[in-house]
């Protein structure tokens, strides 16, 4: 029985013996309503109050802690995508001394800067890569498909045209990957 239960069932005892001792209709009134709330089958506590009470029911628990390793997995999960699809870091093969094009090439960092501080301010170094690095795909905006197909004025690229260039896209897509 719980501690609402059992001041409950104490009022009601009280209230017998007060009307017992001097019959008054209200104290009437409230023993029947004390002892239709005692009639009503006891009810579960809900999920906060057992938690406030530091009596949260183990399988409950469980739910929720495996709940959170799901949701854990899934962001684990999607991170491991994203660091798989993101392209390794090349490393420079070389090191150029640029003035305005390519003029001096070195193996190390260090002597093609000594190289382009010789050569004076207008000279560069920048690393060189076997292959160039990748870019993330760029779309055509609208106004780009405008160029393209013509002067159109102030109307929209909408409905056939811009369904027409992303089908062209994405074939553009498939064959570059």
């Amino acid at each position: 029985m719980t501690d609402l239960r059992q001041a409950a069932q104490q009022a009601l005892e009280a209230l017998e013996n007060i009307d017992r001792a001097m019959p008054f209709p209200v104290a009437k009134l409230a023993q029947s309503a004390i002892k239709e709330a005692l009639a009503q089958p006891e009810q579960e506590p809900d999920r906060r109050s057992l938690q406030a009470a530091g009596t949260h029911p183990a399988p409950c628990a469980r739910h929720c802690e495996s709940k959170a390793y799901e949701i854990e997995i899934r962001s684990l999960k999607s991170a491991l995508k994203q660091q798989q699809q993101a392209e390794p870091e090349q490393e420079p093969v070389a090191w150029g001394v640029f003035e305005g094009n390519l003029h001096d090439m070195f193996f190390t960092q260090e002597e093609a800067q000594e190289m382009a501080a010789l050569k004076g301010t207008h000279a560069k170094v920048r690393p060189l890569y076997t292959a160039p690095t990748q870019r993330p795909w760029q779309g055509l905006t609208d106004d780009e498909i405008k160029e393209i197909v013509g002067p159109w004025g102030d109307t929209p690229i909408k409905g056939y045209t811009r369904k027409m260039f992303d089908k062209i896209e994405v074939k553009l897509r498939e064959k570059n990957q």
